[in-house]
């Protein structure tokens, strides 16, 4: 199974119960956590899209409660509610298949209970690797990086041109300038291009700062403490949450799209940032 965009079969709910057959207790135990996870499933539909329901009363009867989970998913993906993180739902049923061993299936069937949302938060340091201009911005803005642009991945030290940094250091003194030219940018943003007027709050997002926004902020972890939002609790305060950080969001798949294009718009990015260049080229 994939967890994807994708409809699932439908499920005639009069017809479950026939698949409970005399069998072992184990079995049937199954069978009855199926069952129950499959009801689940279909309140969260019934609750929220109860429009969708109908299908599963003239469908197939040989549904999972897997796929009505991710039918589910994909309404609240498509209905705008906010990204659902389909990769780490992927990940957990890949884990579960592969164990060979069936109390795994709890890493999928919590997301019964709870809200599987894409956080981007890049606390995790391997996560920000995944956003060249992000890792640039990081490098050159951190106060925890100062002094320190070796730890670019050499994709992106290359990309931006900044091998002369190993003779003439990225210095406090020249971070603390790069941040008032973003401080800059906030205070007059009219000067300056669309674009750009993103710059201030990608800095702060790549740099770790508190976004006061739990999408912007964290990072999810499936084996830790997630963090885990209640589908029954949590979800106004999500769909607010990813209200506020869209735009953001919205502005770094643009600069990573203008990345794409061709990697070498980032050395654009590293002058403007390093020397304050012609803003007019970062035309993402």
């Amino acid at each position: 199974m994939n967890f994807t965009a994708r409809e699932p079969p439908g499920l005639k709910i009069q017809t479950i119960l026939k698949r409970l057959q005399p069998a072992k207790a184990a079995s049937t135990g199954r069978f009855l956590r199926d069952y129950q996870r499959t009801c689940q499933g279909l309140n969260l539909i019934k609750k929220h899209f109860p429009s969708e329901l109908v299908e599963y009363y003239t469908g197939s009867s040989n549904i999972f409660w897997c796929d009505v989970l991710n039918h589910f998913l994909n309404l609240v993906q498509r209905a705008g509610w906010f990204d659902i993180d389909f990769e780490t739902m992927q990940f957990a049923y890949s884990y579960w298949m592969d164990s060979g061993e069936d109390t795994k299936s709890e890493l999928v069937a919590i997301f019964l209970e709870h809200v599987p949302i894409t956080l981007m938060g890049f606390e995790d340091q391997d996560s920000v690797l995944e956003y060249p201009p992000m890792e640039l911005l990081q490098a050159l803005l951190s106060c925890f990086h100062v002094h320190r642009i070796d730890m670019l991945s050499e994709n992106v030290l290359e990309d931006a041109c900044l091998y002369w940094l190993e003779d003439e250091p990225w210095t406090l003194e020249d971070q603390t300038r790069a941040w008032s030219l973003l401080h800059a940018i906030e205070a007059d943003s009219d000067r300056y291009p669309e674009p750009v007027q993103h710059l201030p709050n990608l800095a702060r997002w790549a740099c770790c700062h508190p976004m006061q926004n739990v999408i912007l902020d964290r990072h999810f972890e499936l084996f830790e403490d997630g963090p885990f939002f209640r589908w029954d609790e949590h979800l106004e305060e999500l769909k607010l949450a990813w209200r506020q950080a869209k735009p953001t969001v919205d502005a770094l798949a643009r600069l990573m799209r203008w990345y794409g294009v061709d990697n070498a718009n980032l050395r654009k990015l590293a002058s403007f940032i390093m020397k304050g260049t012609d803003c007019n080229v970062l035309d993402w």
